[in-house]
C-alpha cells in the first residue's frame, strides 16, 4: 500500500471544516438552550401570575367576608337588644 502525503493545505481545510461544524453545533445548542430558557421563563411567569391572582382573589374574599360578618354581628346584637326590650319583664329571667 502506498500512502500519498497529505498536503498542509488539505489538513488546514479539514480542520477549518471541523471547527465550523463544531462551532455551528455549539451555536445551535446555545440558541436552543436560550429558546428553552425563554419559554420556561414565560411559563413560570404565567403560572406565578395565575397563583398571585388566585391569592389576591382569596385575600379579597376573606376581607369581604370579615367585613360582612362584622356588619352582621353588629346588626344581630342590636336586633337581639330590641327583641329583649319587647319581651315582658317576667320572661327575661
Amino acid at each position: 500500500m502506498s500512502y500519498e502525503p497529505v498536503s498542509q493545505r488539505r489538513v488546514r481545510i479539514w480542520i477549518l471544516v471541523a471547527l465550523i461544524i463544531i462551532g455551528a453545533t455549539r451555536v445551535y445548542y446555545v440558541r436552543e438552550m436560550l429558546a428553552a430558557l425563554i419559554i420556561f421563563s414565560a411559563l413560570f411567569a404565567l403560572v406565578a401570575a395565575i397563583i398571585l391572582i388566585l391569592f389576591l382573589i382569596w385575600f379579597l374574599l376573606d376581607r369581604a367576608s370579615q367585613l360582612a360578618l362584622g356588619w352582621i354581628e353588629a346588626r344581630a346584637k342590636s336586633f337581639s337588644r330590641a327583641a329583649l326590650r319587647l319581651l315582658p319583664a317576667r320572661s327575661r329571667v
